[in-house]
């Protein structure tokens, strides 16, 4: 599964974010992207890979931070 997750840069210098996943039970982490560095006023988009586990419904959540907020 490949998912990605968009974020605002509203600061008027660049900012290093750092994302952490938050799998569901079973699931791992094939490849994502940990930390973005993004440009003022810009909306890239990180990143993830997952191998999944058992079939149904899922939801993936991501933890952002970003200079030492949470």
């Amino acid at each position: 599964v490949r998912l990605e997750v968009r974020i605002t840069n509203h600061s008027p210098k660049a900012e290093r974010f750092r994302i952490a996943w938050n799998l569901p039970r079973g699931w791992t982490i094939v490849n994502a992207d940990r930390t973005l560095l993004i440009a003022p006023r810009a909306v890239p988009a990180a990143g993830a890979v997952f191998a999944t586990g058992p079939p149904g419904l899922h939801v993936v959540t991501a933890d952002i931070a970003f200079d030492g907020v949470t």
